[in-house]
């Protein structure tokens, strides 16, 4: 296309900014991206703020790999768990198996707390290890907390956390740091 139309320009443009997530995968891998998940490959999947079922980018694709994983009878042996941490009602926090209501500034809150707690757990956090020490939980649940860190835990490898577009980087780079090996 190059050869054919030297003039021609991309343009990209994007109802939903990505930037945040982008920014979060720059600093994470080295190279700025949009996520792209397997739902039908993740026993959890913790959504922080991230309507991934309803009106995010790639939703359609979304929701049918996450059905996959749902299927009782599948041949993978059993169904996901979905956890939404959300500040309004979402399709996705509608078919959360347990869905937390915070404000959207305690989203970033809650993400920290529970750095904090995979981090007292022995899971290396990188360069967010120090960022989350001494993080309060005021005002976060406890069970919570505990429960999605042991579920996130038993399931390493096969667990998601993903983030919506409106959260800061900061929230973003935490969801990253889930998803590089150990």
């Amino acid at each position: 296309l190059v050869e054919r139309l030297p003039q021609a320009r991309l343009a990209v443009y994007a109802p939903v900014p990505q930037s945040n997530a982008r920014e979060a995968a720059r600093l994470a891998f080295g190279t700025a991206a949009n996520p792209v998940y397997d739902y039908s490959k993740a026993k959890v999947v913790l959504a922080l703020d991230s309507d991934f079922l309803g009106t995010e980018p790639g939703n359609v694709l979304a929701s049918r790999q996450f059905a996959a994983a749902r299927d009782i009878e599948a041949p993978s042996g059993g169904m996901n768990r979905l956890y939404s941490v959300e500040p309004t009602m979402s399709i996705t926090g509608s078919n959360a198996d347990h869905r937390l209501r915070l404000s959207g500034q305690d989203v970033a809150r809650y993400a920290r707390a529970l750095s904090a707690e995979l981090a007292s757990k022995g899971v290396a956090l990188g360069q967010l290890t120090a960022a989350v020490k001494g993080t309060s939980n005021e005002g976060i649940p406890e069970p919570w907390l505990r429960a999605v860190g042991r579920e996130l835990l038993e399931h390493r490898g096969e667990s998601l956390i993903v983030v919506g577009p409106r959260q800061p980087v900061e929230v973003h780079k935490i969801g990253r740091a889930s998803c590089r090996e150990r």
